[in-house]
């Protein structure tokens, strides 16, 4: 696998972004997919196809790829799309939602193992069990939030512009339009892949997107 790796730094150091793409696809059953989606955002982001390289991106960090690097490559890919001031937060709900996305999964384990550790000091020294139950709960709260907005909302990068409907078909009025490269957030959905978009709150209403659009393919729409 290194000396694969090392043979897409060469292609991504020569310019052969296509090339380096073909064989990034050999490569994958080897790869963490976190690792893989980097890449491909990467080489993506390099053939100026920006919305893609976005969902790749998006992709990497939901398989708890970090980097500051990654983090650098999306903002760069997103003021490229024109999107960061359509997806800022406009309300209480859209904030708590982007912060809990946010988090890497591995927070969520320190903080559920640092107040497990305080909750068996608790006990162990000051002999206060009901302090210790409660310290136990608010360990398991965060976790709780993330997963309820898991199950509640399914996230989308919008891959060319899409005209978004007052209804879910085309019979119902156009009411705008999702740009691309959008991160969109999906309350509902309807047969033929029409889905209803809750956030940005600007983008309200229904669109059609197809499954190659989703990100966090485990989530629900109910």
């Amino acid at each position: 696998m290194k000396q694969g790796l090392s043979q897409l730094e060469t292609l991504y150091s020569k310019g052969q972004f296509k090339e380096g793409l073909s064989f990034l696809e050999s490569m994958k059953p080897e790869l963490d997919l976190g690792v893989y989606h980097y890449n491909k955002g990467t080489f993506l982001s390099k053939l100026n196809e920006f919305a893609e390289a976005r969902l790749h991106f998006e992709k990497a960090k939901d398989f708890n790829f970090s980097s500051n690097v990654l983090e650098n490559n999306l903002q760069v890919v997103k003021n490229n799309l024109g999107v960061i001031e359509l997806e800022k937060a406009n309300s209480n709900f859209e904030f708590i939602y982007n912060l809990f996305d946010s988090i890497s999964k591995d927070y969520y384990l320190l903080f559920f193992l640092l107040f497990i550790l305080i909750s068996l000091v608790v006990i162990k020294r000051y002999k206060n069990i009901s302090l210790a139950i409660f310290l136990l709960f608010l360990s398991i709260v965060p976790l709780g939030i993330q997963k309820f907005l898991d199950n509640q909302y399914k996230q989308a990068i919008v891959l060319s512009e899409k005209p978004i409907f007052d209804g879910p078909s085309e019979i119902f009025e156009q009411i705008s339009e999702a740009p691309k490269g959008a991160k969109v957030l999906l309350s509902d959905s309807r047969e033929n892949d029409w889905f209803l978009i809750n956030y940005p709150e600007s983008l309200r209403g229904w669109v059609k997107l197809s499954n190659e659009s989703f990100l966090k393919e485990n989530k629900n729409v109910h």
